[in-house]
């Protein structure tokens, strides 16, 4: 820290010290709230919500699930299509082809 620093630094503990009971410069002049209001207004907040929607797999219980691709550079494309970009294919669970799109093989 510079000497400019420290003497600012300084000057705002002397201020603190000297209006020790009014070191509130705001002057926002707002009510303290009691740990009993607080404790009473968090058992109103219904904390058991799960605020990530979950999605279901929609090819649970077919014969069908989702196989994705990750994008890991044009010397590694996918082995399904031969497309490097991140994409999924939807994928027969019996002969292990794509089922479905202009890459079906099922």
């Amino acid at each position: 820290m510079t000497n400019t620093h420290i003497r600012k630094y300084d000057d705002i503990l002397y201020h603190i010290q000297i209006n020790d009971d009014n070191w509130n410069t705001w002057r926002n002049e707002s009510e303290p709230i009691d740990d009993i209001e607080i404790f009473e207004t968090a058992e109103q907040i219904p904390w058991d919500i799960n605020p990530i929607n979950e999605k279901k797999d929609p090819y649970e219980g077919t014969n069908y699930q989702e196989e994705w691709h990750i994008h890991k550079g044009w010397k590694h494309p996918c082995k399904r299509c031969g497309e490097d970009e991140h994409h999924s294919h939807v994928i027969c669970i019996k002969c292990k082809e794509i089922a479905f799109g202009i890459f079906a093989k099922c």
